[in-house]
């Protein structure tokens, strides 16, 4: 008696059979095919990153040794430049006396509201508040330069304009309405000043000034010794 369902024969149960296989097989393929998609995807990911962090390490590295190179430059200029600056400021002084200058003679320049620029030792500039005038003094090498209480003498003021070579300082000095030019002479300490300005040129040629006729602000001086890109001696300008 038929009851309305597929009877299973032998050759119905092997197409299902067979129907599974081929459903499993294609599954198979998929899940393989899937497979190797990830795999090249993350493969493809990994180079990408595995680059972009070659890429950056090359960076960093090239940037580190830049930045290393253009210390070293920096270091080498500021040490040839001091060392250009103290054989100039020291061609007339005896070996003796050499000796006796420390190098923050030559590089230190002042602290907070106060700056120094060195001279032919043992005189040197210094500034209190504002670069606009300086004072002239003698350092005492017992003490250490960034002391000036201890190391420092005041010889005059007021200077609002100067220059030097290695054996004269010339100057313009103001005391209230007072103006008044002068030339030191470093060797000796002899002080001189006059009223006029072609006075003041006469002398300074009489004892063997070499540089230009002149005068620079205090502010425009410091700028010229402190630039270690440049030389400072009778030509520095």
């Amino acid at each position: 008696m038929h009851n309305g369902r597929a009877q299973s024969t032998p050759a119905t149960n092997y197409i299902r059979h067979y129907q599974n296989e081929i459903h499993s097989e294609h599954s198979q393929r998929i899940m393989k095919f899937l497979f190797i998609c990830v795999a090249l995807t993350l493969i493809m990911i990994s180079s990408v990153i595995a680059g972009l962090g070659y890429l950056g390490l090359r960076r960093i590295t090239d940037w580190n040794s830049n930045r290393k190179a253009r210390m070293e430059w920096r270091r080498n200029t500021r040490e040839n430049a001091i060392a250009q600056r103290r054989q100039y400021l020291e061609g007339n002084l005896s070996t003796e006396i050499r000796n006796t200058i420390p190098d923050a003679f030559y590089t230190y320049d002042g602290f907070r509201d106060w700056w120094r620029m060195p001279l032919v030792f043992p005189y040197q500039l210094k500034c209190i508040n504002t670069h606009d005038r300086a004072n002239v003094e003698t350092y005492n090498p017992d003490y250490p330069v960034a002391n000036p209480n201890k190391s420092s003498q005041h010889i005059f003021g007021g200077v609002v304009r100067l220059a030097t070579d290695n054996t004269i300082l010339v100057y313009e000095r103001r005391n209230g309405a007072t103006q008044v030019y002068g030339i030191l002479i470093y060797a000796t300490g002899e002080l001189t000043e006059f009223n006029e300005k072609d006075k003041l040129w006469k002398a300074a040629g009489d004892a063997g000034y070499t540089q230009e006729y002149s005068l620079l602000t205090v502010k425009e001086l410091f700028r010229y010794y402190y630039n270690w890109d440049q030389v400072f001696d009778d030509s520095h300008r």
